[in-house]
């Protein structure tokens, strides 16, 4: 993270700048050894690695969960979630993320996992995935694209995010302008 920031420097951005620490990036790192990567360019040279997409053991889970907390107390602004990436992950794992942005006042941003109705298999919907975060830890949840990954679902899922907002829970969304939206 602290990489990040100076490199931002460098560029001379001329107005305020800040960057969430990401999920699957720690997750790179001990899962698949994959170094602390900077930028989008180096996330994706490691994206496609089948080893930071399999499941974590408790001692994983811990070492991921802290080296998202040193890029937040370096001055993160959330948490970047690709859950969609890496769909076989335990909701444990994504839980104890979401209790970690709460304990640190900051948002999480996530590309949830696939709906049920697309992938029957997956082990929670996506969807209810993020608005039980929110409710069950106090997490501001960020629902990424919510349009291109809800489909001919976007309904329910629009449903579902104004009932838990009802509710009190947190929960923003945004809709991305490409095609499958």
């Amino acid at each position: 993270m602290e990489h990040t920031y100076r490199r931002a420097a460098a560029e001379g951005r001329p107005v305020n700048y800040g960057f969430s620490t990401s999920w699957a990036a720690a997750r790179m790192r001990v899962l698949a050894g994959a170094p602390a990567v900077a930028d989008l360019d180096e996330l994706l040279v490691h994206v496609a690695d089948p080893r930071w997409q399999a499941a974590a053991t408790p001692a994983d889970v811990d070492r991921i969960v802290g080296l998202l907390e040193s890029d937040l107390a370096a001055g993160a602004l959330g948490i970047g979630v690709l859950v969609g990436y890496a769909p076989g992950t335990d909701p444990a794992e994504y839980l104890a993320v979401a209790a970690l942005a709460a304990r640190h006042g900051v948002p999480t941003y996530t590309h949830a996992r696939d709906l049920v109705e697309t992938d029957p298999n997956v082990p929670v919907d996506g969807a209810e995935e993020i608005v039980r975060a929110a409710g069950e830890t106090g997490a501001h949840m960020h629902y990424c694209h919510l349009n291109s990954t809800s489909g001919r679902h976007v309904d329910r899922v629009l449903a579902l995010v104004e009932r838990v907002r009802g509710e009190g829970a947190t929960v923003t969304t945004e809709a991305t302008p490409t095609a499958p939206g």
